[in-house]
């Protein structure tokens, strides 16, 4: 059996009002959110250190 760590995407909706882009990014699923929990994975298993994952993601966020 697969024991890596995995991550789901979230859902879109739920009879939320606003933009797909707001709905998507109170869920989580957005594409900022979705880089954060990548660079969070990787950490959480050692693929990169956290100054790392810290910097990329400043980097991300501008």
């Amino acid at each position: 059996m697969d024991r890596r760590p995995r991550t789901s995407p979230g859902t879109d909706g739920f009879g939320l009002s606003g933009t797909r882009e707001s709905v998507r990014e109170h869920f989580g699923v957005d594409p900022r959110s979705i880089a954060d929990a990548v660079l969070k994975s990787v950490e959480e298993v050692g693929h990169i250190a956290a100054p790392v994952s810290g910097e990329r993601a400043r980097r991300l966020h501008g």
